[in-house]
């Protein structure tokens, strides 16, 4: 059985459910102190993005096979560190894609009606009415360009 620590509580079923041979103790966010304290006591790591992983938590985890970063990057993880000290990294790709979706879309609601300016202003008692409240939606075309 291999022993997982999970940054995460409350992961989906469909991730705990289909490995039955992991102990996924999921601990939620820890502090780099209280990881350094456990960290060897793992085979695997389901990582958060608050820690930065790098060759002295690697080089305390002697049974660290796998860390897997849950989400798309790994800016928090240091890949050369891992290496040099056999661990693989992963990531979860689409894993938070609808959550994404929808902040993308709050933060261009937001900016549309200036949403951000309107609430600096109300808080310093300001109302500022004569600048308007953005534009409004309605019978516009909206378009996203990503890369």
């Amino acid at each position: 059985m291999f022993r997982v620590l999970s940054s995460f509580k409350g992961l989906p079923k469909e991730i705990t459910g289909e490995f039955k041979e992991l102990q996924i103790d999921e601990k939620g966010e820890l502090t780099r102190e209280e990881l350094l304290g456990i960290v060897n006591e793992y085979d695997r790591i389901i990582a958060g993005f608050m820690i930065q992983y790098d060759y002295e938590i690697f080089s305390k985890a002697k049974k660290l096979k796998v860390i897997t970063r849950f989400g798309i990057g790994v800016e928090n993880v240091n890949i050369s560190d891992a290496e040099k000290c056999n661990v693989k990294v992963t990531n979860v790709p689409g894993v938070s894609a609808e959550s994404v979706a929808e902040h993308t879309l709050c933060l261009m609601l937001a900016a549309s009606r200036n949403l951000a300016t309107l609430d600096r202003k109300i808080k310093a008692n300001e109302w500022p009415r004569a600048e308007g409240f953005g534009h409004e939606l309605a019978n516009k075309t909206l378009g996203q360009i990503g890369f």
